[in-house]
């Protein structure tokens, strides 16, 4: 369905790769050319800073939620490259606390940064599932017949195994929410509103949506309380950005 390779200098390359690459390259040049002219080089190191640590961290989460598949593939866990693979909840705490510390350390207003990147959210994770739908992971939890459901809910897709069957959409769904968000968070870019708490409600319905998207999942985890492990975090993820939305508008009161 999906195209897992892509040909470049006559080089089979992971579409994957591409994509989160090209975003990536994509995501920092928007930054830069929002920043001020004399702060570039301070604004790259906290975020190329944030990225690495985000990275690092978020794929060690990634191998120790998914032992069952790495255990048995070890030669894959340093290969982020070709089969993909990040806890995208622990990246995002992690390069969010990272960056916090660096952006101090650098001089750099990391409110600022927050909301220049907030237009970034729906994009990144719009790409993330469009990536996730060429290798086949958080790919959804196979059904019996696709008749039983809406045309849109289920389709024939592989998983992490490259097995083909009838499932859940998951990846379809995930992308399909991230374009609806995107364009959303250009009309409030475009008329600047919201601007301070932009990109934690971004965070939050990114949030929202990969738990909701998780009861249709068929990848295993680690389950507590009934709930897949990254439910959990997406219900931390939730919370957290609530609290500093709550913290932000305290804030706005005590000096108002």
């Amino acid at each position: 369905m999906f195209e897992p390779f892509a040909i470049i200098f006559n080089q089979r390359i992971p579409t994957m790769t591409v994509a989160l690459i090209l975003t990536t390259l994509f995501s920092l040049a928007w930054v830069l050319w929002q920043s001020p002219s004399h702060q570039r080089g301070r604004v790259l190191d906290v975020c190329l800073g944030a990225i690495v640590v985000g990275v690092v961290i978020g794929r060690l989460a990634h191998v120790t939620i998914h032992w069952e598949f790495f255990s048995e593939r070890t030669q894959l866990i340093g290969r982020l490259s070709q089969e993909g693979g990040l806890t995208w909840q622990v990246f995002a705490m992690s390069a969010l606390i990272a960056g916090s510390l660096l952006a101090h350390w650098r001089d750099v207003s990391f409110a600022w940064l927050l909301k220049t990147i907030a237009i970034l959210v729906p994009l990144i994770a719009l790409v993330s599932w469009y990536a996730c739908a060429t290798v086949g992971c958080a790919y959804g939890e196979p059904v019996q017949r696709m008749a039983d459901y809406p045309a849109w809910l289920t389709w024939i897709a592989p998983d992490i195994y490259r097995l083909e069957m009838p499932r859940f959409a998951t990846q379809a769904l995930g992308m399909t929410s991230s374009l609806v968000l995107l364009i959303v968070a250009l009309i409030l870019h475009l008329i600047n509103w919201l601007e301070k708490t932009r990109f934690w409600l971004m965070l939050i319905v990114i949030a929202l949506t990969s738990f909701s998207i998780g009861f249709l999942r068929g990848d295993t985890t680690w389950i507590v309380a009934d709930l897949r492990i990254g439910q959990i975090l997406d219900a931390i993820i939730i919370l957290f950005s609530l609290i500093a939305i709550v913290v932000h508008s305290l804030a706005q009161k005590t000096a108002s």
